[in-house]
């Protein structure tokens, strides 16, 4: 995971969209609300009686204008849901946010998602200028 944060090479095993949204921040900050959309249907799961299971592991990373990490946020989306439930979560999918503090400039955000039982990935980077 962490060669996937580091590196500028795209990879899409995973329908996953990804947004943006700024806010007022405090004083030279603002606040970047950073959200990602996990299209569920292609995701495998582990059988554990009737209830299905996967880890969905989210990153994001913040790069300066150097490429220098400034920052990074993890989030895990356990899924566990019985059989019936299955068709509830393929059609909603999996939504996490993340909110980064920044100074106003130009960013390279860079967004790692896998998941626990087949280990496919998906990475992207977008730059985003906080004004």
């Amino acid at each position: 995971i962490r060669e996937a944060i580091l590196s500028k090479t795209d990879l899409q095993q995973f329908a996953v969209a990804m947004g943006a949204k700024l806010s007022e921040g405090k004083g030279d900050t603002r606040e970047l609300w950073l959200f990602a959309h996990l299209d569920a249907k292609p995701l495998h799961f582990h059988k554990d009686g009737d209830h299905n299971l996967n880890t969905v592991t989210f990153i994001f990373a913040i790069f300066d204008q150097k490429d220098n990490l400034l920052d990074s946020q993890e989030r895990r989306a356990r899924v566990d849901l019985p059989n019936a439930r299955l068709p509830e979560l393929f059609k909603a999918g999996v939504d996490v946010n993340m909110t980064f503090q920044l100074k106003p400039g130009t960013y390279r955000i860079r967004e790692v998602v896998t998941d626990s039982e087949e280990h496919h990935m998906t990475t992207f980077s977008k730059n985003v200028k906080i004004p």
